[in-house]
């Protein structure tokens, strides 16, 4: 089974400008212990005197200095945000066994106003993750071993917004899009709160790195420090099998 969290950075609505990010993180079950211990690890090294069940990687908060972030030196939570991105990257982890795929809206290149972009969002990230579970399943089947199936967790909104999503949701998850069955995907998502999960937490971050990176307006320092933290986690974007995550682990919309 490969466990799926999925959370987005900014707003669906048109009227907000900022771009609109959903992404997703995979892990397999098998690996979902190792992954979680080492965000518990990064808790724990940072805030030792606080238990690390009552520590949320909220990157927003971090950035605005909010919650537990308040006053806290903006080196500080840059060395967290380094430590949280660097499971992605360093020597030590460098078989960090989790993928990613995130899906861009750029709401500027929008013609057409009244898209639903939380449904043409989850759609786009739907195709991808079924392609993904494909594909480590032609692995598996050449290997004599049995195929897997992908569970989605997503970041909870609150009991009427998540149901609302995901009534809107149901039919693509059952039907499928004109271009994937969805054969992979089992059950509607489940939401949660990212507060109880690490990896909730870890994909939030994910998100907010990706829309800071494709984000316009923002000042040289801003972009070369979040330039410097999407190159780290890049190398885990689902890839084509020539190497590139453009319209794989990365789509820009439209």
């Amino acid at each position: 089974m490969y466990l799926i969290y999925l959370d987005s950075s900014g707003s669906p609505l048109m009227k907000e400008h900022e771009d609109y990010v959903l992404s997703a993180i995979i892990v397999n079950e098998s690996d979902w212990t190792m992954v979680d211990n080492k965000v518990k690890s990064i808790k724990i090294t940072h805030f030792p005197n606080i238990p690390d069940s009552k520590v949320e990687f909220h990157a927003k908060d971090m950035e605005n200095n909010a919650g537990i972030y308040r006053n806290m030196p903006h080196n500080q939570i840059l060395g967290i945000f380094d430590s949280i991105y660097g499971l992605f990257t360093s020597h030590e982890y460098s078989d960090f066994p989790a993928s990613l795929i995130s899906i861009v809206v750029k709401k500027e290149n929008l013609r057409k106003q009244n898209l639903d972009l939380e449904v043409w969002a989850h759609r786009l990230i739907y195709e991808r993750l079924n392609k993904f579970i494909n594909k480590k399943n032609q692995i598996a089947i050449s290997n004599g071993r049995y195929v897997e199936y992908g569970l989605m967790i997503e970041d909870t909104e609150g009991q009427k917004k998540d149901e609302k999503l995901r009534n809107k949701l149901r039919e693509m998850l059952i039907e499928g899009t004109l271009y994937s069955d969805l054969d992979y995907l089992i059950e509607d998502p489940f939401f949660t709160d990212s507060k109880w999960r690490n990896l909730s937490q870890l994909v939030d971050c994910m998100a907010y790195c990706v829309r800071r990176k494709y984000k316009t307006s923002q000042s040289s320092t801003k972009k070369q420090v979040w330039d410097r933290y999407f190159e780290m986690i890049s190398n885990r974007f689902d890839k084509s099998d020539t190497g590139s995550y453009n319209g794989y682990g990365i789509k820009i919309f439209p």
